[in-house]
């Protein structure tokens, strides 16, 4: 992590998480969540045998980007899970949608009926 000079010293927390599908447990729904607890401390600090993390850049090449230098992708997209029932819950939403106000502008019609 690259923290600035000027970076208030103290504590943080970041938290992350996801949901993936696991073919290897029948299909299984697996949630993954992790935090850290972070602690900046000013320069020349002793942080009890801690090692700051070194790495996570990449060399950027000064090439352009041809056919012959950049990797060529093959297969298929990945499969979400999504299914072609969607459009069936769209359709049967709306319908609930105008049944809903057919009764309502019946119920105010005989309201009104009554009244006169």
């Amino acid at each position: 992590m690259d923290v600035k000079k000027n970076a208030p010293i103290g504590e943080g927390l970041t938290i992350g998480g996801g949901i993936y599908m696991d073919t290897t447990k029948d299909g299984c729904i697996d949630p993954v969540f992790d935090s850290v607890v972070l602690r900046i401390v000013a320069p020349g600090t002793k942080t009890e045998g801690t090692t700051p993390q070194t790495g996570g850049r990449v060399p950027i090449s000064g090439q352009k980007p041809t056919k012959n230098n950049t990797t060529q992708l093959t297969g298929d997209l990945a499969d979400t899970g999504s299914s072609s029932l969607t459009p069936t819950l769209a359709v049967g939403g709306g319908i609930a949608v105008l049944a809903g106000g057919g009764v309502l502008f019946a119920m105010k019609r005989r309201k009104n009926s009554l009244a006169g």
